[in-house]
Order: C-alpha cells, then sequence, then structure tokens
C-alpha cells in the first residue's frame, strides 16, 4: 500500500536495504547549509494555485511550522513582504514536475518536496487536499510544512515515526513537534 510521503530521496547506506540513522553519518552526507542563521521565506505566486486552502491559511501554519524549528535551534525565520526582494527560502504549491527528476502525482502520493539549503524552494502538490484540521483524506498543512522546512535545513529523513523527519505522513494525523532526534540532526549540521 502506498501511503502518503515526502518526495525528497531517502539516503542510504552502500549496502542496499540499509538506512542511515546515525546523525554525523547524515551531517557527513549533507555538505550544505545555511551561513547565515537569519532567514528570510516568501510565498511564490503558484502558492494561489491550490483551491484546496487559502492563502491565510497557509502563510499561519508555515509561519507556525517555523516558530518550531526557531524555538529549537540559533534560526531566526522572517517573512519577506515584498514579491520584488529576494527571499532565502520560497514556498508554493506546485503539480508535476519538479524539474530535479521529482514529481507531484495527484493525491495522496508524494506530497511536498523540499530543496537543500541555499536552494531553498519548498512545494506543496496542488492536487493534494490540506487542512489545519485534517479529516481522513486531508493532509495536515503544519506538519508538512513542519517536515519540508527540516529538509530546507539541510536534513534528511529520519526512520523513527516519532520524528518530524520521518518521510511517511498519516492522512488526518498531526506531527507538529520537532522531536529530540530532528533536534541532534539539526546540530549534528550546525552544532549547538
Amino acid at each position: 500500500m502506498m501511503m502518503p510521503r515526502c518526495g525528497r530521496a531517502d539516503v542510504v547506506d552502500a549496502e542496499p536495504g540499509k538506512r542511515k540513522n546515525n546523525q554525523d553519518e547524515l551531517a557527513a552526507s549533507t555538505p550544505e547549509k545555511w551561513s547565515s542563521s537569519h532567514l528570510t521565506y516568501r510565498f511564490s505566486s503558484n502558492s494561489k494555485i491550490s483551491d484546496k486552502v487559502d492563502t491565510q491559511t497557509l502563510k499561519y501554519a508555515v509561519s507556525q511550522a517555523f516558530a518550531k524549528w526557531e524555538a529549537v535551534s540559533n534560526f531566526k525565520f522572517t517573512e519577506a513582504t515584498n514579491e520584488d526582494v529576494g527571499a532565502d527560502m520560497v514556498i508554493g504549491f506546485q503539480k508535476g514536475d519538479l524539474g530535479d527528476g521529482t514529481r507531484f502525482d495527484g493525491q495522496m502520493g508524494v506530497v511536498a518536496h523540499a530543496f537543500p539549503p541555499n536552494e531553498g524552494r519548498f512545494y506543496l502538490d496542488a492536487e493534494d487536499k490540506w487542512s489545519t484540521s485534517p479529516g481522513s483524506d486531508t493532509m495536515d498543512l503544519e506538519s508538512v510544512a513542519a517536515h519540508e522546512i527540516g529538509h530546507l535545513l539541510g536534513l534528511e529523513h529520519l526512520f523513527e515515526p516519532n520524528a518530524i523527519m520521518y518521510p511517511v505522513f498519516q492522512p488526518g494525523s498531526m506531527k507538529r513537534q520537532v522531536q529530540e532526534n530532528d533536534v541532534k540532526a539539526l546540530r549534528a549540521i550546525y552544532g549547538s
């Protein structure tokens, strides 16, 4: 059975089928990181593609997800209010091909995808159902945003179901709190 999941590829060891869970190995395999601890984000014009969620709800859920990471790190995240001004991160909805070999596939397949630091793009599948009070066929916007922000910061998937960086999402459920293993992974990249 296919579960909704993040579109970011899993990092695996050289031995087939064995996934990395060691934070030092994950940090070594993630050479890119942000050089600044104050990062800006903006919403792309295609953030209005989805008729499944209004812009105000999207902005609120994403700001709450950023706040979760801000609370456990030295990062400060600020929304860039003028579209003409560059931002470190760009967030929006997308359909189909994402330009890196990943593609959205309609409802309940790949639900979101984020690029590593310095690339800074984060897309939600415009064809999925999104909410901040999800039903059994709906994805929780804040939970998925918190996960994808982890990728924007350079984190890979963690294969512990409690972790925010676990790659599989359960429709109708909420997982909004950054866990200890997520924090350890972040610190392995950026230090305390």
